[in-house]
């Protein structure tokens, strides 16, 4: 896989897409016959237990930090309150710039160079179906001298009867696969063939110590973690953490999360997760140990807009 691609495609928030195909067979990239569901944007619709009050949550900022005094930030700008992400800045030195078209979403990926200035490291180009769902993406890569790079590859995405994306391929050939459990959790993707990263939902690692789950007013949370987080997971390569844009790739959040190099059957990361939910469930801290010894923590901050009775 292209370093760059890497770098920019599996970053870690810790340290912190062929239009109108029609076929039967559902491993095509689209079933025209199954809807989406319906793109969520960086923000989620709870409802209290007698559907009465509504508040919209959108992603704001997560800070975190880690054992060794590491600190981090992600910052959501908006056009408006309750609109569609227009930049997202990583730390001091990165940032995410998005525009919107007919169908079309554009990411431009940009990082500071030696003299402070941001440059272009990549661009990205998102095709989205009727239902707003990523069947197509091209990126173009940009040396550090700004000059752009002279293969554009492009990749297609392709669903399940379900809805869930199964595979992203080059020229037919799998770049990922994606495989899901039957509460539609994402439990393990293959890339490259070679690099491997498996989920669990319910039990934590060997690392894990006293790391719990806590519900609202601190009660202890034993079951599954649902997941109104409106962001896709940050290690999917070929996957823009910050677009809605490859259908629901997880209804749970993880408890474990594991990643091995295929060929050598070397364990690279193994984390282990805990989170702090608030009254409406929403994700307000998460906590994780790792086998490297560290321990970390994310501080999610929301705009919270109060909905009407019936207001979408």
């Amino acid at each position: 896989m292209n370093q760059l691609v890497k770098s920019c495609a599996i970053v870690l928030v810790s340290l912190s897409v062929a239009t109108g195909l029609t076929s039967c067979d559902k491993n095509q990239v689209i079933d025209p016959l199954t809807p989406a569901a319906k793109p969520t944007d960086r923000e989620s619709v709870m409802t209290d237990s007698q559907g009465q009050m509504r508040k919209q949550y959108q992603v704001k900022k997560i800070d975190g930090s880690d054992s060794q005094g590491n600190a981090h930030q992600i910052i959501f700008q908006y056009p408006r309150e309750g609109g569609k992400v227009a930049t997202v800045l990583r730390g001091s030195s990165q940032r995410f710039d998005y525009t919107y078209d007919n169908k079309t979403i554009t990411a431009t990926i940009s990082k500071k160079n030696n003299s402070g200035i941001f440059q272009k490291q990549s661009v990205w180009t998102y095709k989205l179906d009727g239902s707003g769902r990523c069947y197509e993406a091209k990126y173009l890569n940009f040396s550090m001298d700004g000059q752009p790079g002279s293969y554009e590859p492009v990749l297609t995405y392709h669903y399940n009867g379900a809805g869930k994306l199964i595979a992203i391929k080059e020229n037919g050939n799998d770049k990922v696969v994606l495989t899901y459990n039957a509460e539609g959790d994402l439990i393990k993707t293959v890339s490259e063939q070679d690099f491997e990263t498996t989920f669990s939902y319910d039990k934590v690692g060997p690392y894990a110590g006293n790391l719990q789950s806590t519900g609202p007013g601190g009660q202890l949370w034993t079951g599954l973690v649902a997941d109104n987080l409106p962001l896709n997971p940050w290690n999917l390569p070929y996957i823009d953490e910050f677009q809605p844009i490859f259908g629901k790739l997880r209804t749970h959040l993880p408890r474990r999360y594991q990643t091995r190099f295929i060929p050598t059957n070397t364990i690279g990361f193994d984390w282990s997760y805990g989170y702090i939910l608030n009254e409406d469930n929403q994700i307000v801290e998460s906590n994780r140990t790792t086998n490297q010894g560290l321990t970390m923590k994310d501080i999610y901050t929301y705009n919270v807009t109060q909905l009407n009775q019936g207001q979408q």
